[in-house]
């Protein structure tokens, strides 16, 4: 978030409010009990699926668990189990197991499921090019098209080498994720049966229709604005003025403050790596909200005469034990 200025705010498709998506993208997405083992395999991906003359693959990760898939819950059509797809972030996807209470310790068990976790390209171990990835001319292929086709091909493999054809498919995500079970659902209805896309910010691609959904591109950050304001009237004030410190002060002192390894991680802005964190914590301390404000009472966010660690800790502090909830959530898109 960047309270500086409201037209450098990023847009992004969740909110804060206390439904049940949000409560499904905590499952998905904070830490939990994913600790089942899981078998990381490779397969040859095609690189361009838009090139039919193109024969080029790389070597594209998922993770996959059968441990559930026993024929527990078959279903009338003979299958053994549902297959239950994680549709992936941007990032390793082992991360994204480890956080994943939900499906591997819940639905999985219960339905005897067949979990199927690809990664998606350009990210942890499955890279196109190698160490060459992300040179300019090799990133023209990193596009959600190519991610949803390569979806497509991990279920055929999947599908096939487990003789689960007639075995349904059910897609999961959460963020981006969230916005690629969407897509892929609505792409592919032949491939997949079903899918939960939690805090999707898939209304923002229907720019023509912003008008009817009641959004626009700052609605995110003014609903993370109005929950601070919400919680004190000068908490982003508060904010505010922490951010400008951190601007005006020299790199160095930001780097040692924050605990940094180089200025490098300051881009942006000096203030980025706060404002982000600040920009989460409605969203994750919705779920752990104390009666009062412990902080409020402090009145901590008034002095401006402590070093920048303390009035940076004291920010931070306010702003994670403060009740903090979104009156008016953005409609679902």
């Amino acid at each position: 978030m960047c309270i500086r200025d409201r037209y450098q705010r990023r847009v992004r498709g969740s909110c804060t409010a206390f439904t049940m998506l949000s409560v499904v993208l905590l499952a998905l997405a904070l830490p939990s009990l994913g600790t089942q083992p899981y078998h990381e395999l490779f397969h040859s991906q095609t690189l361009d699926h838009f090139d039919p003359s193109s024969s080029s693959v790389w070597p594209h990760r998922y993770l996959l668990n059968n441990n559930s898939w026993d024929g527990r819950n078959p279903l009338s059509n003979g299958c053994k189990g549902p297959i239950l797809l994680y549709t992936g972030n941007e990032g390793d996807i082992t991360a994204f197991w480890d956080s994943n209470g939900f499906m591997i310790e819940e639905l999985a068990p219960k339905w005897g499921g067949l979990l199927v976790f690809p990664e998606e390209r350009y990210y942890g171990k499955s890279l196109p090019f190698g160490a060459r990835s992300f040179e300019p001319r090799n990133l023209r292929f990193l596009t959600t098209a190519q991610v949803l086709e390569d979806i497509v091909e991990i279920i055929a493999l999947v599908k096939q080498q487990y003789q689960a054809q007639n075995c349904p498919v059910i897609a999961f995500g959460g963020s981006y994720g969230g916005t690629l079970t969407a897509l892929l659902r609505a792409a592919h209805p032949s491939t997949v049966a079903g899918g939960l896309a939690a805090s999707s910010e898939l209304g923002y691609y229907d720019v023509e229709r912003w008008s009817e959904h009641g959004v626009d591109e700052f609605t995110f950050e003014d609903i993370v604005i109005r929950d601070y304001q919400s919680a004190h009237p000068q908490c982003v004030d508060s904010i505010l003025q922490v951010s400008q410190a951190l601007e005006q002060a020299e790199p160095k002192t930001v780097v040692d403050t924050l605990h940094l390894c180089t200025t490098h991680a300051l881009n942006p802005h000096q203030s980025s790596m706060l404002t982000y964190a600040l920009e989460n914590f409605p969203q994750m301390v919705l779920y752990a909200c104390h009666d009062k404000s412990i902080a409020c009472h402090e009145k901590s966010f008034e002095r401006h005469d402590e070093s920048l660690r303390v009035r940076l800790s004291r920010v931070t502090l306010f702003s994670r034990i403060t009740p903090i909830r979104s009156h008016q959530c953005q409609p679902s898109l």
